[in-house]
């Protein structure tokens, strides 16, 4: 069999980073093994090689949204901003979306946990070489329309289920935005896989709080006039009914507690950070240090293109790395690799640098996260 020798100056193998190591990689992209013998014929690598990367919160949906939106404006004005903007049927959905994804491709992605309200992105996942689990995402808060909100939902899922069987998960949007009744129904379906935008603002907790504020304009919006969940805490609300599942994506986690953390600090939660995405609607970052605290698993992802300026995992986790100048890279590389793989179930093939597995390759410089990254974990 033919191998192919790749000596980077970092090797990191979705674990830990190592040095002096050569990556040997199968004719068919399969991981043979990690050697730290001398290999004459070995590609010399400037930088470190990783596995591929795994975007655990996408919305390739609304890549035609680029630029439509203005960055600072909080939650509830976004929220708006993408209704009215629906309303309007922009043209180029698919090709935006195939652009987003070449991108995607491009910075060394090569798994995605992507939001789907329709079937837009239906006929490009079927030809891509990306790996796609895909979140059907629901949302009304009349009680009475629950089970017609269900059965369009299921439409999608039965249509994305016979392209993808197994990758596809019917969801709720976020606790302010899901009534009771549609929570159980998605609960009774003990789905292996669900995610939920969570805590991503401070209208969100003043909602819960106090059934006031400017959430509450967007809940007028769609015809809903009062709100009152019985929780002061969204998560508090909501989580009771996501236990039934397999695992649990919390997406966002902006304004999260540390009574929220607690709450759901458990070996089936992973907690998706989406820094530049916040940055640009919020001006704020989530509270990392205080999940890194807690000890509970972080994945990243990217949000969509109408709350970001690319979809780059080097890029959020350079938006950490600025903030947070004690995180080292190899934790934060871990969060993108092996702990999204084990997050979407897909750490059998993708995730680390083992052998058998088709994790895929990035090569990138240290300066692409930040210019003095700790290289170490010395914790």
């Amino acid at each position: 069999m033919h191998y192919r020798y790749f000596k980077p100056e970092l090797l990191f193998d979705g674990r830990k980073i190592l040095k002096d190591a050569t990556l040997i990689v199968r004719e068919d992209d399969a991981i043979e093994d990690i050697s730290f013998e001398v290999h004459e014929d070995a590609i010399p690598l400037e930088g470190v090689l990783a596995p591929g990367f795994i975007n655990c919160h996408c919305h390739l949906e609304l890549s035609h949204f680029k630029g439509l939106i203005p960055e600072g404006t909080g939650m509830t004005e976004f929220l708006l901003s993408v209704i009215n903007i629906r309303k309007s049927g922009l043209p180029y959905i698919r090709q935006a979306a195939e652009q987003a994804e070449q991108e995607m491709a491009a910075s060394g992605i090569v798994a995605v946990a992507d939001i789907c309200n329709g079937t837009d992105t239906l006929t490009q996942k079927k030809y891509s070489g990306i790996y796609y689990h895909n979140f059907i995402e629901t949302m009304g808060l009349e009680e009475s329309l629950a089970r017609k909100t269900m059965e369009k939902a299921l439409e999608y899922y039965r249509e994305f289920d016979r392209l993808f069987p197994g990758r596809t998960s019917i969801v709720p949007h976020a606790p302010y935005s899901v009534s009771r009744e549609l929570f159980k129904l998605i609960s009774e379906r003990k789905p292996d896989l669900i995610s939920m935008h969570n805590q991503e603002s401070r209208d969100e907790m003043e909602l819960f709080q106090t059934g006031k504020g400017d959430m509450l304009k967007l809940l007028n919006a769609i015809g809903i006039r009062e709100f009152s969940s019985g929780k002061a805490n969204s998560l508090q609300f909501a989580y009771p009914f996501l236990e039934a599942a397999g695992t649990v994506i919390l997406v966002h986690n902006t304004f999260a507690d540390e009574e929220s953390i607690a709450l759901t600090n458990n070996s089936k939660t992973y907690w998706c950070l989406c820094p530049n995405a916040n940055l640009y609607i919020n001006k704020v970052l989530p509270p990392v240090n205080l999940f890194r605290k807690q000890g509970v698993k972080i994945v990243v992802g990217t949000d969509s293109l109408a709350s970001n300026h690319q979809l780059n995992m080097l890029s959020e986790l350079s938006s950490i790395a600025k903030e947070y100048t004690e995180i080292s890279l190899e934790e934060m590389l871990r969060w993108i690799t092996i702990n999204g793989a084990e997050a979407l179930g897909i750490q059998e093939w993708y995730g680390s640098f083992e052998k058998g597995k088709k994790p895929g390759m990035v090569n990138f410089l240290v300066s692409e996260v930040g210019e003095n990254m700790k290289i170490f974990d010395n914790s």
